[in-house]
């Protein structure tokens, strides 16, 4: 039977030094590489939830207002980043990474952001807020006859023609 002994050629000695380093380079290559993507996809993320959430408080206010017979209305605060309903006032804070702005929802012209009233008989005041992070845009548009809320994903040119 063969016997090594320490010293010799034959047995496992482990990582060199210049191993350890390179090992270390090409781990720091691929995070410098590789975390730019993790952080859009974060951040598309963080908008995706804003507008699931806002749409939903929506589609709520707008069956609670049906169920009680009384007017509710979601109020946004564009400067505070957030939106409250009214009248039970419940705030939600929206990530400061995301830009939002309401489009005017009257027909005389009115532009103050006042927010969006629903009707007990489900129709409501309408309109539409746009949220955008990155390149990444969602249009919440309300009807004012139905007060059907919906959700649309729209590219960047759909905003800059308009």
């Amino acid at each position: 039977m063969r016997t090594l002994r320490a010293g010799s050629r034959g047995a496992s000695r482990g990582f060199t030094l210049i191993e350890a380093m390179l090992s270390v380079m090409l781990l720091a290559l691929i995070t410098t590489l590789v975390l730019p993507s993790f952080q859009s996809v974060y951040v598309h993320a963080k908008l995706k939830d804003s507008v699931r959430t806002f749409a939903g408080t929506l589609r709520f206010v707008r069956a609670t207002a049906i169920g009680s017979n009384e007017a509710r209305r979601v109020v946004l605060n564009f400067e505070q980043h957030q939106y409250q309903t009214k009248p039970n006032d419940i705030v939600t804070e929206i990530p400061k990474s995301i830009e939002i702005n309401q489009q005017s929802n009257d027909e005389f012209g009115e532009t103050e952001p006042l927010g969006i009233v629903f009707y007990p008989n489900g129709g409501s005041s309408g309109g539409q807020v746009l949220f955008h992070a990155g390149k990444k845009y969602y249009l919440v548009s309300v009807s004012p006859i139905t007060g059907r809320v919906q959700v649309q994903s729209i590219a960047a040119s759909e905003i800059n023609a308009a």
